[in-house]
């Protein structure tokens, strides 16, 4: 292992090089969202490493916020953010020609 710079919260990580056996279901699984095996992987390794979330609480990137500020939150992202009057529904059936 050798020790890496401290990341933005003051933690130190260290890269390892390992060999495991990957389940082909985490394979298939990768393939079929588009990922290579290795990210996929290396999000799970996140997750097991996360604190869990208080009850009725998501995370929205990198906050913790209850449903109804998620909600409020992506509406106003939403408000700001258009397609330039083009709706999805237009979009979708452009792409199948």
């Amino acid at each position: 292992m050798s020790p890496s710079a401290p990341d933005i919260a003051g933690r130190y990580t260290s890269l390892m090089v390992l060999t495991i056996d990957i389940p082909e279901k985490v394979v298939e699984r990768a393939a079929a969202l588009g990922l290579p095996v290795s990210t996929l992987v290396s999000q799970a390794l996140n997750e097991i490493g996360e604190e869990p979330l208080p009850e009725g609480f998501v995370r929205l990137g990198t906050s913790t916020v209850n449903p109804v500020e998620a909600t409020r939150i992506i509406r106003e992202l939403a408000s700001r953010h258009t397609l330039g009057g083009l709706k999805i529904k237009d979009l979708i059936e452009e792409g199948r020609h």
